[in-house]
């Protein structure tokens, strides 16, 4: 069994600027770059690495 957590790299630096450039830079805010999307491109690329 393997287990994946992952998450695009840029994505999650992407918002991390936008929320800084928002002025929203507290810790209530820390879930918002680490979203669906970051995780399911990563995913998708893992998926699409792993040997057949």
């Amino acid at each position: 069994m393997l287990a994946v957590h992952a998450e695009d790299d840029d994505t999650v630096m992407y918002s991390y600027k936008k929320l800084q450039h928002e002025g929203q830079i507290g810790i209530e805010y820390m879930h918002h770059p680490h979203n669906n999307l970051s995780e399911n491109l990563s995913f998708q690329m893992a998926i699409t690495l792993a040997p057949m």
